[in-house]
């Protein structure tokens, strides 16, 4: 004999499962739009301050970068000011860090030209920190690089030495003097130098005593630089350009 109670109840409990399911995937549907709808606003707002910088509408650009990062901010569920890297899938976000990338980058510039010594200073250098945490070790790095590079070339750079410091941090490089005079030299002498190194000095015990005694003193001499006038930093670059042209027609190997 079948127990009707039991029947209703296994009835009851399949009804409340199905009932369960129905909210649930209710509830994922309601989070993927508000998702959707979150990445549409964020990346319409970066855009739009892409656009405004375009058109030289400065203080326009800003808001709209500050809204942007702000969207960001509520998304990962960091403090204010707290995007890092970390909190990105490098995969997955791989288009969101380059466009992160890009807007730090345009208010570096923005600060660079408009900052004094006060709250202007600071936010430049608050920008250009984020810069470079979301610059190391990404695919984007070498291009990063490179646009540091260009930009500590043109004429209206400002904090040029924070610049270089930017530069140095990003490309690791350890060959001072030559990044110090990066404003000056040509884009292929570093990576010449470096393979000089790598390639001869470092094969022979002479060699190596000769670059760790370059690694012992070469932050004091770029640090001299930083500081000569601009002919002797002219000068010495082009001695360095020579040097690495030499080098290259020999075909190090």
């Amino acid at each position: 004999m079948v127990d009707s109670t039991d029947g209703g109840e296994s009835r009851h409990d399949s009804r409340r499962k199905e009932l369960r399911k129905k909210i649930e995937h209710s509830i994922e549907v309601a989070r993927e739009q508000q998702r959707m709808e979150m990445q549409r606003r964020r990346l319409e707002t970066a855009r739009n301050g892409l656009k405004c910088y375009e058109r030289k509408q400065y203080p326009e650009a800003v808001r709209y970068f500050v809204t942007y990062l702000k969207i960001l901010e509520d998304w990962k569920g960091v403090a204010s000011e707290g995007l890092h890297p970390g909190v990105f899938d490098q995969k997955k976000d791989a288009g969101e860090l380059l466009l992160i990338n890009s807007v730090y980058w345009n208010m570096v510039r923005l600060f660079d030209r408009t900052s004094d010594n006060g709250k202007g200073n600071k936010e430049f250098m608050h920008y250009l920190e984020k810069y470079i945490a979301f610059t190391k070790g990404m695919p984007f790095q070498p291009l990063a690089a490179e646009t540091l590079r260009k930009y500590m070339r043109s004429r209206i750079i400002v904090h040029k030495n924070e610049i270089k410091h930017a530069y140095r941090i990003i490309t690791g490089s350890r060959c001072f003097v030559a990044t110090s005079l990066s404003d000056l030299d040509h884009p292929k002498t570093v990576p010449t130098l470096r393979v000089f190194r790598d390639r001869v000095l470092r094969k022979a015990a002479l060699g190596r005593w000769l670059v760790k005694s370059y690694y012992r003193i070469g932050p004091v001499l770029a640090d001299r630089l930083d500081q000569a006038p601009t002919l002797v930093r002219q000068l010495t670059a082009w001695a360095l350009d020579a040097l690495a042209f030499v080098l290259r027609c020999v075909r190090l190997s």
